[in-house]
């Protein structure tokens, strides 16, 4: 008998044991689908699409702990059932955060250039008279359309104005007809370049374009070290505080100014009552530094680039200039293969942050307040070839050069 009940008693237990054990992953099955479906559950309200403050801000204090990279938190989360299809569950968390970032930013672009149209001041009138013209895309490609609109951001040559600023000019364009670069970097003064560590991305360009007086000093591990050409607003010559003529940061490389006109003037009235006194400036640099490629934007191009933003989009944007970084776009796109734009489009690093280099904080740096910045950004976004992790977590663009237009 004993020899018959060990075996019974062995096989029940091995029953029990197996029921228990199939019970207990139905279960854990059971929990983990529902952690799943709270996870991804939307973590925001339709009504943050129409907020006017800012969806994806970042604390800036060093002090305080803030988790950047959105991913961060929940890869170091483990779901009840953790070792069951975990590279799926992370890649699809991972998409899902994607996705979320790219709609809230691309919502809030839009939102700021509703905001900015709506609220046109019609009291601050027009100041620079500007005149929309009935616009006619040439192609439906944008990069296309902008080409046949402005093969180059044309800078004043000798022949085009008289006085004493024409013996200042330089001989030669700001690059040759021959000339060619592979990749360029356009590095914005964004705050969320701070903590980026974009800087030895930026020095592998083979030029590097930057704006105003942004430093790479004591910020060389978020913006490099590299400056090839630096395009500078009027204020930058024309204001004291700058010390233009005796920094070192506007030496040795290649230089361009631009200042606003009126849309309708002619190059001549324009130089001979400028919005900003640069002049003055520009003609003592270029006695000190004779051989500097020191160039003066025509400031036609502001408005040929005006004309070009307000053609793609389905509302007034505002009538003032373009932002230098849209000009940078446009002045490098007739020479290099591919112009990445860094922290154009706000990444998961947004910030109110406006500069990299102060702590001076606005929402308005990064959405716009006087230039059609919002417009400007959607545009390029419309134009970007890069992966959304390269523009929403690394923080840059990318767009072709017209050497690679098949127009």
């Amino acid at each position: 008998m004993r020899s018959v009940a060990f075996p019974v008693c062995l096989f029940l237990n091995v029953m029990l044991f197996g029921m228990c054990g199939y019970m207990y992953l139905l279960w854990l099955q059971y929990w983990h689908k529902i952690w799943v479906q709270k996870q991804h559950e939307p973590e925001y309200e339709m009504s943050d699409f129409r907020r006017n403050e800012a969806i994806i801000e970042y604390d800036d204090d060093p002090s305080v702990q803030v988790t950047r990279n959105l991913l961060k938190e929940e890869k170091n989360k483990k779901p009840p059932l953790s070792f069951l299809h975990r590279d799926a569950y992370v890649g699809e968390i991972a998409a899902t955060r994607l996705n979320m970032l790219k709609t809230k930013t691309i919502s809030r672009l839009r939102q700021a250039l509703f905001d900015e149209s709506n609220n046109i001041d019609p009291e601050l009138g027009n100041p620079y008279g500007v005149q929309p013209k009935e616009f006619k895309s040439n192609h439906d490609n944008l990069q296309c359309d902008l080409y046949s609109r402005l093969k180059t951001a044309k800078t004043l040559r000798k022949s085009d104005i008289s006085g004493r600023i024409r013996d200042a000019i330089p001989p030669n364009d700001i690059f040759s007809n021959t000339t060619t670069f592979n990749n360029c970097a356009i590095v914005t003064s964004a705050g969320s370049l701070h903590h980026s560590n974009l800087g030895t991305f930026i020095d592998s360009h083979d030029l590097v374009l930057r704006f105003n007086n942004a430093p790479v000093q004591n910020h060389e591990n978020d913006v490099g070290t590299k400056t090839t050409v630096r395009i500078l607003n009027s204020q930058i010559l024309s204001k004291d505080e700058f010390q233009f003529l005796n920094s070192s940061m506007y030496k040795n490389i290649t230089l361009l100014v631009w200042d606003p006109s009126n849309y309708s003037a002619t190059t001549q009235q324009w130089i001979e009552n400028p919005e900003h006194n640069f002049l003055e400036s520009y003609v003592k640099y270029m006695s000190k530094y004779p051989t500097s490629n020191f160039q003066i934007l025509d400031p036609s191009v502001l408005w040929l680039l005006w004309d070009f933003i307000q053609g793609h989009t389905s509302i007034k944007i505002k009538p003032n200039p373009p932002s230098s970084g849209f000009l940078g776009i446009a002045l490098l796109l007739p020479y290099c293969s591919t112009v990445n734009v860094m922290e154009y489009i706000p990444s998961q690093r947004a910030t109110q942050r406006c500069h990299y280099y102060s702590k001076k904080s606005d929402p308005l740096c990064t959405y716009g307040v006087w230039h059609p910045l919002a417009a400007e950004k959607l545009i390029a976004l419309a134009m970007n070839t890069a992966t959304d992790n390269a523009v929403f977590y690394d923080g840059y663009i990318s767009i072709p050069g017209y050497s690679k237009l098949s127009c």
